[in-house]
């Protein structure tokens, strides 16, 4: 999904370009107990970003701007619509939607969900 540019340059702009893309995934990486998800937090929010850039009609800009493939985030909003589809489907009465203007998680979220994970890693038989 990450398209990091590589191209014949100077050791000061590769240099600059990497701090960039590093600031990029601090910034996505959120704070507090969003570190907990990791690079997980960091796709989450990259594409909810990329949603609702493509709600703005920005998507092809957003993408070229935060170093994402464009075919990648199209390809995972084809998946979550069709996610989406699938449990309207199966459960009628579930109120589910692709909602472009989704929050990011809150930090009660983040631990909730890492506290879930968490303990499906510990009832795995190996």
């Amino acid at each position: 999904m990450f398209n990091v540019p590589i191209f014949e340059s100077s050791l000061e702009e590769r240099k600059r370009i990497r701090q960039n893309w590093a600031a990029t995934r601090r910034q996505w990486a959120g704070q507090g107990n969003s570190f907990l998800l990791g690079d997980n937090m960091v796709l989450l929010r990259a594409v909810g970003a990329a949603e609702y850039a493509n709600s703005q009609g920005k998507l092809d800009k957003f993408c070229s701007e935060n170093g994402l493939r464009h075919k990648a985030v199209a390809e995972i909003r084809k998946l979550r619509v069709q996610l989406s589809n699938e449990i309207k489907n199966n459960i009628p009465e579930a109120e589910v939607v692709v909602d472009p203007k989704l929050k990011p998680p809150t930090d009660l979220q983040v631990c909730l969900n890492y506290c879930y994970w968490l303990g499906k890693l510990y009832t795995w038989d190996f």
